[in-house]
């Protein structure tokens, strides 16, 4: 993130014999302060389910309406992601080959029934959702996995940081991105992941990059 330029003042500071002397300080500059940008912190569903059933033995219908409870609030949310917090609902620590499949059969009655849509490997509320920019530096490890980071969102991400900079070179949209969306370091998977999304974001348009800076481009229709 930018350092802001200093600017120097004075505060006065009292001396052992009691003398009054005015000291010096640098302080940050309001004009060149760190860009501002909305972040949520990231909610994760509390959903209950019927008590003394099984996953595995439940209809679709009841297992479908728990991932689309969790989709309503968590959206997009990685389908692994999905699995993990359904079996979770039903205090299942692990999620084996008859749990997976379950809930994969529920996810595809969700996305019959337009109650869910795919977005890649994720899931999403509606067809046309606006992506959010999420804190999660207070959620499960899980969450926090890259991979488990949807697209759209490091792509909201990086369209402000973009506009807000006025032009930012990639390794500091990467650690200023990692930043917002809960993390204290930029890991190699997390970088990796911004860069695959930003050259997605160049390929269309979105971004132009001129002179090692990438700003906000024209989107090719």
């Amino acid at each position: 993130m930018a350092i802001p330029e200093s600017r120097p003042t004075s505060h006065n500071v009292i001396e052992d014999d009691g003398s009054v002397q005015a000291v010096q300080r640098e302080e940050p500059s309001d004009s060149d302060s760190a860009p501002q940008i909305a972040t949520v912190p990231y909610q994760e569903a509390e959903v209950d389910v019927p008590i003394g059933t099984s996953l595995v033995e439940s209809p679709t219908e009841i297992v479908a309406a728990v991932v689309s409870s969790i989709v309503r609030l968590e959206g997009p949310i990685h389908v692994d992601e999905i699995v993990r917090r359904t079996a979770s609902a039903w205090g299942l620590a692990r999620a084996g080959s008859r749990i997976r499949e379950s809930v994969a059969m529920a996810i595809d009655l969700c996305v019959s029934q337009e109650t869910i849509y795919f977005q890649g490997t994720f899931c999403a509320p509606t067809a046309d959702h606006t992506a959010v920019i999420r804190d999660r530096s207070e959620v499960d490890p899980s969450l926090r996995k890259p991979e488990h980071i949807p697209p759209s969102e490091i792509e909201a991400a990086a369209n402000a940081l973009v506009r807000v900079s006025h032009g930012i070179e990639i390794d500091e949209l990467s650690s200023q991105l990692a930043r917002l969306l809960g993390f204290k370091s930029t890991g190699k998977k997390l970088k990796a992941a911004v860069e695959q999304v930003v050259a997605q974001m160049r390929s269309e348009g979105v971004l132009v990059e001129r002179q090692g800076r990438l700003y906000a481009g024209a989107p090719s229709s």
